[in-house]
This record gives C-alpha cells, structure tokens and sequence, in this order.
C-alpha cells in the first residue's frame, strides 16, 4: 500500500553536499562538514488546575538556546577565519558579532537545496590542522561558530 498524503518531491534527500558560508554578505568559502545546526527548547515544569480542584503537572516551553556550529574544510591560503578569531581575541567582540547564512549545496546541481540563516555569530574557536611530513591526508582546519539564533530560511 502506497502513502499518496504528501506530495514526493519535497522528500528528496542529497546524499552529495557541500556548505558555503556567507557572512554579512561576504562569501566565505565552501566547507565539506558543518555540524551543531540544533534549537534546544528546555522544559519548565509547573502545576495546573484542572476542573478547578484538582493539580496536575505540566511542562511548558522556556528557555530556548542554539547549538554551536562547527565548521570544517581543506586547509587554504585564505585567512579569513583567522582574522575573525583574531577579532574576538583583541577584545572586539562587538565587531566580530555578525549575521550570516549556511547554504546546503547540492553537488549534483549546484543549486542551494537549505539555507540556514544566524544571528550575531562569532568564532569561539578556530584550529589548525594536524601536520605530518609523512601523512597522506588532506590538512583540515576547523571553526566553532556561537550564535544567538538560527533559522531555516529556505
């Protein structure tokens, strides 16, 4: 038996995807992981009435909080990140809050398939790659990403 409630197309999952990140405008570059996209919703559990006389417990929504959002990539000659990072290291903070989004591209197509759009990020963490002489690997640097907000804009 078929489920004919949904229409198809809106199911299509990519399997072959890259991550382009921009930054108040600014592209920053394409990333092969980016991990942490998450809303957590803590509950709050309080008493209710019901029918007037008796108490029962409930939980509502309270706080909301953001994952952060960890970005990797094939090291480049691009700084970029680096200089970010520097920012929040000078004290800057105020400078290095910016807006930005996430596209999800599909490599098939090369049209963005998501976008995920944050509010005031700045990098907590950057790092490096491991280096060996002897290593056949691709050198890998990483970002941490702290934002105030996300939402799936497309």
């Amino acid at each position: 038996m078929a489920f004919s409630g949904l229409p198809t197309d809106s199911f299509h999952a990519v399997t072959g995807v890259l991550f382009s990140l921009t930054v108040d405008g600014t592209d920053i570059g394409y990333f092969n992981k980016v991990s942490g996209l998450s809303i957590d919703v803590t509950p709050v559990e309080t008493t209710a009435t019901k029918d007037g006389t008796s108490y029962m417990k409930v939980n509502v929504p309270g706080r909301m909080s953001y994952g952060d959002i960890e970005f990797g990539r094939g090291l480049s000659t691009d700084k970029t990140l680096e200089e970010w990072v520097d920012t929040v290291a000078t004290g800057k903070v105020a400078d290095a809050r910016k807006n930005g989004s996430i596209d999800v591209i599909d490599t098939g197509t090369g049209q963005p398939m998501a976008t995920f759009e944050f509010q005031n990020g700045w990098p907590s963490r950057w790092s490096g790659p491991s280096l060996s002489a002897s290593a056949d690997e691709t050198a890998i640097e990483s970002m941490t990403l702290v934002v105030e907000a996300i939402t799936r804009t497309a």
